[in-house]
């Protein structure tokens, strides 16, 4: 069975609101180290000592862009809080008549632990109409869970989000299929089973955002919400890593190579300041036995490994172009063996997934941002019998029995 589906990326305007004109105003940029706007970041201002007053606060928008009106012209201190990233703390800004600023916070790669007991600004916004729940690429690498070289495992950590005895996932008591799941804003979903099946190292992703209510409907179809997988981006310095490369054994009823999941990541420069490339590649390897079952037939193994290049050029200051290849690939032998069903009555699983996408991303005046983009999303789907017999399909009418 082979389903083939195209997307095409609708054409996404965001238009962030002029703020009221002041004869004291700070205005600006929030990036990222590869001069991505960051959007939804926390700019906080003060007074700068001996002053007093404030703080005031603004919300970033789809481009980066803020804006804020302040009283008296002067000396003030900037905080940018985004979780994910760094917090830039106490930026120094004097500001006359108006004043511009470009801010940079740098992505989370390392983990720190600190408590922090100053009074935070409260992070509800009463305007957001959907609910959200995010969770970091540290955290899914740093936080123990089971099963932690996978990505569908570390989605438990999300409040609300649950996963079956079977591996199913279940976000808010909905079924697997009723979620869409995206990477990097195109649609990955099985369009055969409406599951997640893309396997993902686990050290390349940013963040994890999952999205129900009245969400966007920039995100199109999904009756349980949306779940966006975003990956990490290249920097100026190259980075490795290379995890569980070696396999464990299974000595029950005998030796071989038991499970074995390991994944390598590399990232750095293509051109330093303007493009940047990571690659991940996952493998996993899984050998069980079933007991209940004469020897040599108890026996079910199967093997995944996917392969995801992302790469990031600036082609000018507002205009960032991104494009992803992945390829997925997942075999699995004696699917169904359990003590009641032999290995006669099993079947060999073979699936494919190959992505390719882009999308450019515009900036225009500081105030509006334009994205497009184009994904062609193959998957082939492919069941044999067990020794390639034939499937034997009983079908009763009327208490009759006909076989077929």
């Amino acid at each position: 069975m082979r389903c083939v589906e195209l997307t095409c990326w609708a054409i996404g305007i965001a238009i962030a609101s002029n703020a009221e004109a002041s004869d004291h105003e700070l205005t600006g940029f929030v990036r990222d180290e590869n001069e991505a706007p960051v959007s939804g970041a926390r700019v906080t201002v003060r007074p700068g000592p001996p002053a007093s007053g404030g703080p005031w606060q603004a919300i970033t928008d789809p481009s980066g862009a803020f804006s804020l009106s302040l009283p008296l012209p002067g000396d003030y201190l900037v905080d940018v809080r985004q979780e994910g990233y760094y917090q830039l703390k106490d930026r120094l800004v004097h500001v006359e008549l108006s004043q511009q600023v470009t801010l940079v916070i740098n992505t989370v790669r390392e983990v720190f632990q600190s408590i922090n007991v100053d009074e935070q600004p409260s992070p509800v916004d009463a305007a957001q109409a959907r609910n959200e729940e995010r969770l970091t690429g540290t955290e899914v690498n740093d936080v123990p869970y089971p099963n932690s070289h996978s990505l569908r495992s570390s989605m438990k950590l999300m409040p609300g989000v649950l996963q079956d005895p079977g591996g199913g996932l279940h976000f808010n008591g909905s079924s697997e299929n009723q979620v869409q799941y995206l990477l990097n804003c195109f649609n990955i979903t099985n369009p055969i089973t409406g599951q997640l099946q893309t396997v993902l190292a686990v050290e390349g992703i940013r963040s994890l955002d999952y999205s129900s209510a009245r969400y966007s409907p920039e995100y199109g179809k999904g009756s349980a919400g949306v779940l966006a997988i975003s990956t990490e981006n290249g920097t100026d310095a190259f980075h490795y890593t290379a995890t569980d490369f070696i396999p464990g054994l299974n000595i029950q009823q005998g030796v071989r190579f038991g499970n074995w999941y390991p994944r390598v990541g590399v990232s750095g420069p293509i051109v330093r300041g303007r493009a940047w490339f990571s690659d991940t590649f996952d493998f996993q390897y899984n050998n069980s036995v079933v007991t209940g079952l004469p020897k040599g037939e108890n026996i079910r193994s199967g093997w995944a490994g996917s392969n995801l290049f992302h790469t990031q050029v600036n082609l000018t200051t507002r205009n960032i172009l991104y494009a992803d290849f992945l390829v997925n690939v997942d075999n699995e032998d004696r699917v169904g063996l359990s003590p009641l069903d032999p290995a006669s009555t099993t079947r060999t699983v073979n699936t494919r997934q190959h992505l390719g996408s882009v999308k450019d991303q515009v900036s225009f005046d500081g105030r509006s941002v334009l994205e497009f983009g184009y994904a062609h999303n193959d998957f082939s789907n492919r069941q044999t019998p067990h020794e390639g017999r034939h499937f034997v399909i009983r079908i009763r009418f009327f208490g009759r029995t006909s076989t077929k």
